[in-house]
């Protein structure tokens, strides 16, 4: 949880309610945290261990970072109780390899792709799983590794007291190791390599085995006094000083020197071709025969300066200040809008919401209870007296009737009709008025009002009607069944109509 507990050099190996930290090659400790010493084998050195617990039969592993440049040497051997049976891990001909005897004979496992004895550190590993060896640099994978299994048997006794790290047991001066070691590890125990440490595995004897692993291959000044030594750890390397090359002739070589000297590439790298020529090979951001020429996008001046960075933040500021007020305006005006503007409807019937209400036929109270089918809303508009309006509207077309009308009336009708003319005429707006409420109260108290909150057909033929269909009056022989003395309560429509039964029943009589 949260960061490793094993630091930054190690692995968490989680298990249940504990855990454990496989640290990573040249580092060790609870947490890590300690960085491996390294020691120097010299010629005949060697280390003699002494385990403290039987070492399994068929499981090996054995873990160490070296640094060597002899081509063949023992890294570390151990021999079975009977001293018939072993397995050494060593450097043949600059490759990784082993050499195993587990009762079956002897075999040998190498590993040919990379070089060992270059003088770099290299983390190798020797894992055993029965008569599996396998062979592992940087922690393997592709070309670094190689597994082999021969043999049939699968087990080794090994003695406690015969792992030796940098030789053989007995001990071969002629095989011994000579490089540098850190960090070694056999079957997950870590193995000293000095006295002073306490571990779990002591130390039986050593040998020729010095802490650190310093070079000293130009101690004696190997090189010419014109030319200078490089240290390439166990190994020297004679060159010429900045700004010479190496030129060979008759005499031996000899340092010569060139243009270079005068450092003539400014940002670039001056490569000698004679004394007399260079070339310069220019980095990234520069060109030109001397690298003189600073391209503008590599240009070490294109940071930009405080006054231009404030300028830009108030050029910035300056614009969140404009889309704020932008916004707020825009905001502002949505809300006026909403609470003073007059909304207009869709000028498309489409677009326009149907409010209309539906209407409902139910058995109302009144005449005509069954006859749902006919229900026709005209019959609830009441025939109201020609209006004002209505009569000044119609003022020019009367007109001409009129003037005819004057010519061949009598004096006394002519001023009576033009009274009655000029009083529709100039008919007032409170005259208008007066008129609208002697309708409105005519509609309200008349004969044949009803209570506001009914709806009453009225005057509808069919089925449920008093007067049953008028289809009956085309009939030749009337109903003498039925009774039309209540005729004249229907309305003034039907005042005619009560006339002409009137009429017949008293002639009938």
């Amino acid at each position: 949880m949260g960061s490793s507990s094993c630091g930054i050099h190690g692995r968490c190996l989680g298990d249940w309610g504990s855990f454990a930290c496989h640290c990573l090659p040249g580092y060790y400790g609870y947490r890590c945290d300690k960085v491996a010493r390294e020691y120097t084998f010299g010629p005949g050195s060697h280390i003699r261990y002494q385990l403290p617990i039987s070492v399994p039969a068929r499981r090996t592993l054995f873990e160490a970072m070296i640094r060597t440049r002899q081509p063949d040497s023992v890294i570390t051997s151990m021999l079975s109780r009977n001293k018939d049976e072993h397995i050494t891990l060593q450097v043949v001909r600059g490759f990784l390899a082993v050499s195993y005897n587990l009762g079956d004979g002897d075999y040998f496992v190498s590993l040919p792709s990379y070089n060992i004895d270059n003088g770099e550190w290299h983390h190798i590993t020797m894992d055993r799983n029965e008569n599996e060896f396998t062979l592992r640099l940087h922690e393997g994978g592709g070309k670094r590794e190689i597994l082999k299994a021969a043999g049939v048997y699968k087990e080794i006794v090994i003695d406690p007291s015969s792992l030796v790290l940098g030789n053989t047991y007995p001990f071969d001066l002629n095989k011994s190791f000579q490089g540098c070691m850190k960090d070694v590890r056999f079957n997950n125990y870590r193995i000293p390599l000095d006295t002073r440490t306490k571990e779990l595995v002591s130390v039986l004897s050593i040998r020729g085995v010095t802490e650190g692993c310093s070079s000293e291959a130009c101690r004696n000044n190997p090189c010419n006094q014109e030319f200078i030594c490089i240290d390439l750890w166990m190994m020297h390397e004679c060159s010429c000083p900045p700004g010479h090359m190496i030129v060979e002739n008759a005499t031996g070589r000899q340092c010569v020197l060139t243009a270079c000297a005068k450092r003539p590439c400014n940002y670039g790298t001056c490569i000698s071709q004679s004394p007399t020529k260079f070339q310069c090979h220019c980095p990234d951001g520069y060109t030109g025969r001397n690298c003189e020429i600073t391209l503008a996008i590599f240009h070490k001046d294109t940071g930009l300066t405080f006054s231009s960075m404030f300028a830009i933040c108030i050029c910035f500021l300056a614009l969140l200040a404009l889309f704020s007020a932008v916004f707020l305006w825009a905001h502002w005006k949505r809300h006026k809008g909403l609470e003073g503007a007059v909304h207009r409807a869709a000028v498309h019937h489409d677009d326009l919401e149907d409010i209309r209400e539906n209407i409902l036929n139910y058995n109302e109270e009144g005449g005509g209870e069954q006859d749902q089918d006919a229900y026709n809303m005209a019959e609830l508009q009441v025939s109201i007296q020609t209006s004002p309006a209505y009569s000044l509207y119609k003022k020019k077309v009367k007109t001409t009737k009129l003037n005819s009308f004057f010519s061949a009336a009598s004096p006394s009708m002519q001023e009576q009709t033009r009274t009655s003319v000029t009083m529709r005429t100039s008919f007032t707006s409170r005259a208008f008025g007066q008129y609208l409420s002697d309708v409105v109260r005519a509609a309200d108290h008349g004969p044949q009002a009803v209570p506001h909150d009914s709806v009453q057909v009225f005057h509808t033929e069919g089925e449920g009607s008093v007067a049953s269909g008028l289809s009956t009056l085309s009939s030749s022989e009337p109903d003498e069944a039925i009774v039309y003395d209540n005729i004249k309560e229907w309305g003034p429509k039907f005042e005619k109509l009560s006339e002409l039964y009137s009429h017949t029943d008293a002639e009938d009589r």
